[in-house]
């Protein structure tokens, strides 16, 4: 049985297949650095240092680490994890309680923790790495936006939009790196910097993630978990976590507007990308009207001799899926496609939903998988002079993935 079979196996009850699958990538990754030498040369060379030096040689730390990669490369992750705290003991005797140095150990061991079903190890080990930054550069320095980039990007990675509490944890820490982040680019990112409008659109795909989990799902049941709404508040309802999120993304796109205006070479056309993101906020928290202004604002800012009739015009010609994520990620998780045609509202929602030229394998619950998707999904509408219309659309929608048999 491989290394990562033997894993699920052992450690399936706490994390799912694919949170398993992609944290075992992650540390194959971390991995190949070593990949020359084995777990018997790394214990050989920590002998040679001990025996010529002390067991707290600075060499060691780097040293540990390697053999905390074979390790991983093996499979033996208790094991790993051992070498990995090692080596952060090693860094802190020689370079301090909190030394950077030991920023990639505790993202190391951070990933293993979560393989190993150990949720809360995990975040703890995260939240180290945010402490060793924030006392290093000050936690409103604008050099700590990298890492509380690393942090969120950790935290998104391994959500999966299911009621699951484990999932809900990383909303709640996303959430927590969000206003952190925000601190740091109210106090040290003026609105002309060029990062600015990056960070107010991550800070608004924040609020979308945690308003989206809760309108799916709802807010967790249990006594024991505390929802941080900003003001360490837990939120009394549904309704009025989703309303704090919502004034707080518009607040974000609204600053993000305001942020590209001011940038030096900026062009009419991400002015009114801008607008219009910040008017499908409105659209999909049911704010009608200020939409519709919003929409209008968006197509009238083209109205520049910088902007050709034609190239307005196909701008807001076809309907564009809302959504707010972290990254453009350009990997396809699966190739194969089904072509639907629909009939997208002035208010963005999906009607008459159809699919094309079906295969013959496609089965009737694979059907409503498609019609469900879409029916959740919100359009940006055609916009005709600025107004909403209504208008027949045709999209390109996964074919639903089918649980394949596991190899004996």
């Amino acid at each position: 049985m491989s290394n990562l079979k033997q894993l699920m196996f052992t450690f399936g009850s706490h994390v799912t297949r694919h949170a398993l699958v992609f944290s075992v990538i992650l540390l194959t990754q971390h991995s190949m650095a070593s990949e020359q030498l084995g777990v018997s040369d790394f214990l050989e060379q920590i002998d040679r240092i001990e025996a010529s030096s002390s067991a707290f040689n600075p060499q060691l730390a780097e040293v540990y680490m390697d053999l905390g990669k074979s390790l991983i490369d093996e499979g033996n992750f208790p094991d790993a994890q051992d070498a990995l705290r090692r080596a952060v003991q090693i860094e802190r005797i020689n370079y301090g309680l909190d030394s950077l140095s030991q920023t990639p150990h505790l993202l190391l061991l951070a990933d293993l923790d979560y393989v190993l079903g150990n949720s809360k190890a995990a975040q703890k080990a995260l939240e180290n790495v945010y402490s060793v930054s924030s006392k290093h550069y000050g936690s409103k320095d604008a050099r700590m936006l990298p890492v509380l980039d690393q942090l969120l990007a950790w935290q998104t990675d391994r959500y999966q939009d299911t009621s699951a509490k484990g999932n809900f944890d990383h909303v709640v820490a996303a959430e927590v790196i969000a206003l952190r982040i925000a601190k740091v680019v109210d106090s040290s990112i003026l609105m002309k910097d060029p990062q600015a409008p990056y960070y107010f659109r991550k800070l608004a795909a924040v609020q979308y993630l945690i308003a989206n989990h809760i309108k799916r799902h709802g807010l967790p049941t249990d006594t024991g978990f505390e929802f941080t709404t900003g003001n360490s508040v837990t939120a009394a309802s549904p309704s009025a976590a989703t309303h704090t999120y919502y004034r707080r993304g518009k607040a974000a796109l609204l600053s993000r507007v305001d942020s590209i205006i001011q940038q030096s070479n900026t062009d009419v056309l991400k002015q009114a990308s801008a607008i219009a993101e910040l008017a499908d906020w409105y659209l999909i928290f049911g704010q009608k009207q200020q939409a519709a202004s919003a929409y209008q604002v968006a197509f009238d800012t083209l109205k520049s001799d910088e902007v050709s009739d034609e190239m307005r015009n196909d701008f807001f010609a076809l309907p564009k899926k809302i959504d707010f994520p972290f990254v453009e990620s350009n990997v396809t998780v699966n190739q194969n496609t089904l072509e639907v045609s629909l009939w997208i509202t002035e208010t963005g929602r999906t009607r008459d939903i159809e699919i094309i030229n079906p295969p013959d394998s496609l089965t009737n619950e694979d059907t409503k998988t498609v019609r469900s998707g879409l029916l959740k999904t919100r359009f940006r509408p055609r916009l005709t002079e600025g107004s909403p219309e209504a208008t027949a659309h045709t999209v390109s929608f996964p074919l639903p993935r089918r649980d394949e048999a596991e190899n004996s």
